[in-house]
């Protein structure tokens, strides 16, 4: 797993980078945004640790940036700010999570640790494919394929990204510890030996060679479970949590409360998250989150306690935890931690009115019938509705979506904004997307006509 730290105070970025080294960690370290932007131009990471004070510039703009390029990249965002707004402001950028200075190195490990894991560190499940990267071990309609070492990290690593173009240079520096001691016909070898011992024999595609671009994960037949926008609330004795649920379901989300004795395993992998408190003893707590995560490893958890326990934090986290928040905090901290975990959690699904846009499954649907448009198109009109509050000109839009936009000139984003005009808004009669002149574009879904 690699990751990239941004952290100008050169003392705590030497730590952080030998701590990280020591934990067997890929990692590269900058003391810059600008040198921020540089690496994650070149690298895919798996997460990303920033400061907020940067010399030429902040961690807040870098994790947008950072969340552009790849959703599923996870950011720690650091901090001495202790004031609330702080917390929240970065919460609702895109971070999976903050940090304040000073903390303790093994708290932030157990929390690096927990996003990974719910990052994409855990068994990919595709159609009939399972890739366990913990147990270096392949299943395939049941029956486990023989591949291993380079070509294993290989494949690994083009599925949790398949939904970008991975240069020969970006999956050497993401899988080779010294990739400058190689040369690149190391990872043709690699890819060969994928389509010799599994795609050949299973009679399936795996990876596409796109031409001197690099390749893609193209096994096609998704089988995503779409993740609800339910949170089940486990209630405790707690005077807040009336107030928490109150808020939830301000916030439009479906909230269910029930008691510990009364919960249903078998219906956990209903919710987007669950909300519980510190069981009676560790070892209760402990039992509890591993069974909830053997039922539904896709159900985020949040334990809300007023116990003030470093070590039962990092135990926590190290189990399954996806968050662990004291009620001492505001409110509004709370619920905007809640509301990262449901948004990294898988709750990616644009829902406007009658349009509904699915990142996940490349599907639009509209007054309950499917829209049939793919690739660029569906990926500026997802963006654009993402940033629907935002004038996005062609050169974001570019960055954004085009993994090489230096390759590309800036009449591909005209031809794909008139594809959703022909292929959408035409046939349906309604307008998505309003050209600003000289400026970009906006999303404008839906007009003051179409709202009544």
């Amino acid at each position: 797993m690699r990751i990239l730290i941004v952290e100008d105070e050169i003392t705590l970025n030497r730590t952080l980078l030998e701590g990280l080294l020591d934990e067997g960690y890929q990692v590269d370290s900058v003391e810059s945004y600008k040198d921020a932007e540089y690496f994650i131009d070149i690298r895919n990471y798996d997460l990303v640790i920033t400061d907020w004070m940067l010399p030429d510039g902040n961690g807040v703009d870098f994790t947008k940036i950072v969340k552009n390029r790849n959703s599923r990249t996870s950011v720690i965002l650091m901090s001495a700010r202790d004031d609330k707004e702080s917390e929240i402001k970065a919460l609702e950028v895109g971070a999976d999570d903050y940090i304040k200075k000073p903390f303790d190195f093994d708290n932030l490990l157990a929390r690096i640790e927990t996003r990974l894991r719910f990052g994409g560190s855990t068994t990919i499940d595709i159609d009939k494919l399972s890739i366990n990267p913990d147990e270096e071990k392949i299943i395939y309609d049941g029956n486990e394929v023989e591949l291993k070492g380079k070509p294993f990290e290989v494949l690994t690593h083009l599925a949790r990204h398949r939904d970008q173009i991975v240069s020969k240079e970006q999956l050497l520096d993401a899988i080779w510890e010294e990739p400058e001691l190689v040369t690149p016909n190391v990872i043709e070898v690699a890819i060969n030996q994928i389509r010799q011992k599994m795609d050949k024999p299973l009679n399936i595609a795996t990876i596409e060679t796109i031409r001197r671009r690099g390749y893609r994960f193209c096994y096609s037949v998704l089988e995503e479970v779409s993740v609800s926008d339910k949170v089940l609330f486990v209630k405790t004795k707690n005077d807040s949590d009336d107030t928490l649920v109150k808020n939830l379901q301000e916030k439009n989300y479906s909230v269910d409360v029930v008691n510990l004795e009364n919960i249903k395993m078998e219906n956990i992998k209903n919710y987007a998250l669950m909300i519980t408190d510190l069981l009676e003893t560790d070892n209760d707590t402990f039992d509890f989150i591993e069974n909830i995560k053997k039922t539904s490893n896709r159900t985020s958890i949040v334990i809300i306690t007023s116990k003030d326990d470093s070590r039962m934090e990092i135990s926590s986290l190290k189990v399954g935890v996806d968050d662990y928040i004291q009620n001492v905090y505001d409110q509004d901290i709370i619920l905007a931690r809640i509301e990262a975990r449901l948004r990294f959690g898988g709750l990616n699904t644009i829902e406007i009115d009658k349009l509904s846009i699915n990142p996940d499954e490349e599907k639009i649907i509209y007054d309950g019938n499917e829209v049939e448009l793919k690739g660029k198109p569906f990926e500026v009109l997802t963006h654009l509705a993402r940033h629907r509050d935002q004038i996005v000109s062609k050169e974001q839009l570019l960055d954004a979506i085009w993994e090489e936009p230096e390759l590309v000139t800036p009449n591909v984003i005209e031809v794909a904004i008139n594809q959703i005009r022909q292929k959408m808004d035409k046939p349906l009669n309604i307008a998505t997307i309003e050209t600003i002149r000289r400026r970009g574009y906006r999303f404008c879904y839906p007009s003051a006509e179409e709202a009544k």
